[in-house]
């Protein structure tokens, strides 16, 4: 059945001057019935198993600062760059379905500016673009939980570490200034 079960159903129930719109349902693949075998290769290439990894790294990121920014402005600037081809494709190939995709908010090219900020060490401009970040993503989730669109798993899982990115960035502690070293003066002479 190539349609979905909802406008199956409703054209099903529909007729055109007493005949019916559908006259016979034949099932090609039944999914609900067939077993699923799960497999050590089939649990390693898995995308939630694969996005699961990716939230112990930014988990790992917040342990050792060094690591963590450089895995996170990384992380960033794919995510944006995927924004940036997603939009492109959007827009070329003129798909009116996807104008209206807001799970496409987790791949902002926003993100790409977050990373931008903090390579050069503008860390107002980082917090405030971490918080309008924040602020979208929170949005998605508003969308997921008023069930305007459906939340894969996988989207989740990547909004989360998203989420984690920009809060640590947002209530990042500045760095320890270093002492100021008593600078002997000499007079000349």
């Amino acid at each position: 059945m190539f349609l979905t079960q909802n406008l199956f159903r409703g054209i099903r129930s529909m007729d055109n001057g007493g005949k019916p719109m559908v006259e016979k349902e034949h099932v090609l693949y039944d999914s609900a019935t067939e077993s699923k075998k799960s497999s050590f290769a089939a649990v390693v290439v898995s995308p939630l198993f694969v996005l699961s990894l990716l939230l112990v790294g930014v988990l790992a990121g917040f342990f050792a600062k060094r690591f963590g920014k450089a895995f996170s402005n990384g992380y960033l600037v794919v995510i944006s760059l995927l924004g940036v081809v997603l939009g492109g494709i959007i827009l070329i190939t003129e798909h009116r379905e996807l104008y209206m995709n807001y799970n496409l908010l987790w791949c902002n090219p926003l993100f790409g500016l977050v990373a931008i900020a903090s390579f050069k060490g503008w860390k107002k401009t980082e917090r405030m673009l971490s918080a309008l970040s924040l602020v979208l993503l929170s949005i998605l989730q508003l969308i997921w939980a008023l069930d305007v669109q459906y939340a894969h798993p996988g989207f989740v899982v990547i909004v989360l570490t998203l989420a984690l990115i920009f809060l640590s960035r947002i209530f990042a502690r500045p760095a320890p200034k270093e002492p100021a070293q008593k600078q002997m003066s000499s007079g000349s002479r």
